[in-house]
């Protein structure tokens, strides 16, 4: 499973170098755009409890929803979103991580520390984003998933900048 995310991640990483300043504008704006998604799916997650829950059983069940998710859903847009908010010096820490790190992660997210996640809420994929509660009701997951719908043309957008700098080589 590792080689398909270090294959995303030395893909956006490679797309981000070669961007226009306008192009990179564009991923920004297009990643704040799906920073207000992920602000509302977690606003509503807080609003039913639901986040500090899932928070909270972080000791018993140890990040399994990001056993479970990580690392087949990190897209290259997921990483062109995060490499376009880190700075330098974290994007070297993130490559290290990502590239160097331990080729067994036993299915583990390796960016998932024992006090959480090395990104911050607004840098995190947004399947890393929304809370996982086994328990919430049909609202809760019907807004998120309309969220997610709302996302899915962003990312649409961030694929084909990918794709359109990949093959202009």
């Amino acid at each position: 499973m590792q080689v398909g995310i270090r294959l995303n991640f030395t893909r956006a990483l490679s797309t981000w170098e070669r961007l226009s300043n306008s192009q990179r504008e564009l991923v920004q704006k297009l990643a704040e755009d799906l920073y207000e998604i992920k602000k509302e799916t977690e606003q509503t997650a807080i609003t039913f409890g639901y986040s500090s829950v899932c928070r909270a059983s972080i000791a018993v069940c140890r990040g399994e929803c990001c056993r479970l998710y990580y690392p087949k859903t990190f897209s290259a847009a997921d990483f062109l979103v995060i490499i376009g908010s880190l700075t330098p010096r974290e994007c070297e820490e993130l490559a290290h991580r990502i590239l160097l790190g331990s080729s067994v992660s036993n299915g583990k997210c390796i960016l998932l520390m024992k006090d959480g996640c090395i990104l911050s809420f607004k840098s995190r994929p947004m399947v890393c984003t929304n809370a996982y509660p086994c328990f919430a009701g049909r609202v809760y997951w019907e807004i998120k998933e309309a969220g997610n719908r709302r996302a899915k043309t962003l990312f649409e957008s961030l694929n084909d900048l990918i794709l359109k700098t990949i093959n202009s080589k």
